[in-house]
Order: structure tokens, then C-alpha cells, then sequence
């Protein structure tokens, strides 16, 4: 369900980008840029296979998705120390006390459209 919501927000994302994309500069390839955190419960290859499925059913032609996933910080109310983790983490990895706080913010961010032009010409990006 979540992976579903996730390509739908990366569409949305893409349609808006197109939106303002000036007419005189055909697109050639797409990329989009997300992160995902370790607690959103989809996998970086099951958002990239529901994301296909989606675009396609769209009517979008092939883009790229590169997934990161993001690092998240815990604090450790046992301990107090702070760690940074990249796997859904519910014990403080110095003590292995299970008092922790995680800081999230977003579960999942598009963070860059990427759209390439032309073979010779650079490459831009869109900051989301």
C-alpha cells in the first residue's frame, strides 16, 4: 500500500516538472531522485517495480528510478548517545537498550527530477 502511495507521489512529482519544462527542449530520458527511510515498510525494489507499473499504466515513457535510503538518527535515553542507522533499528546499537527516541521526519522525499535533453548536452536537475 505504502509502495503504491509512494509512486504516486514520484508521478505527481514528474507530471509537475513536464508541466514547466519549456516545449522547445524534447526530453530524451528521465530520472527521478528518492529517498526512502528505513521505517517507511517498502523496499527500495518493490518501490522501483510498482513505480514501473504505474508509470507505464500512465503513459510515461522509461524513467529511471534511483532509490536511496536515507540515514536516521536515534537517541539512546539509557546511554544518551545519538547513532545515525540505514536499518529499522528498535535497540541503541552502543548499549542495546531498547529506551530510544527516533528522529523522522518523512518517511519518503522526491528529492531531484533529473531530465536529459540530448545526448551531448548536460544533464539538469530539479531540487524537489
Amino acid at each position: 500500500m505504502h509502495d503504491l502511495k509512494f509512486a504516486r507521489q514520484i508521478i505527481a512529482a514528474l507530471e509537475e516538472t513536464l508541466k514547466k519544462w519549456p516545449v522547445a527542449k524534447p526530453v530524451i530520458s528521465l530520472t527521478a531522485h528518492v529517498s526512502l527511510s528505513p521505517f517507511s515498510h517498502v523496499g527500495a525494489q518493490r518501490l522501483k517495480e510498482t513505480f514501473e507499473l504505474l508509470a507505464e499504466a500512465e503513459g510515461f515513457p522509461p524513467v529511471r528510478l534511483s532509490v536511496k535510503i536515507r540515514e536516521i538518527e536515534i537517541f539512546c535515553q539509557h546511554c544518551r548517545g545519538r547513532s545515525k542507522v540505514v536499518q529499522p533499528a528498535v535497540i541503541c546499537p552502543r548499549c542495546r537498550s531498547e529506551d530510544i527516541r527516533v528522529f523522522l521526519k518523512e518517511e519518503f522525499v522526491v528529492d531531484a527530477i533529473e531530465i536529459e535533453t540530448s545526448p551531448a548536452s548536460s544533464q539538469e536537475k530539479e531540487a524537489r
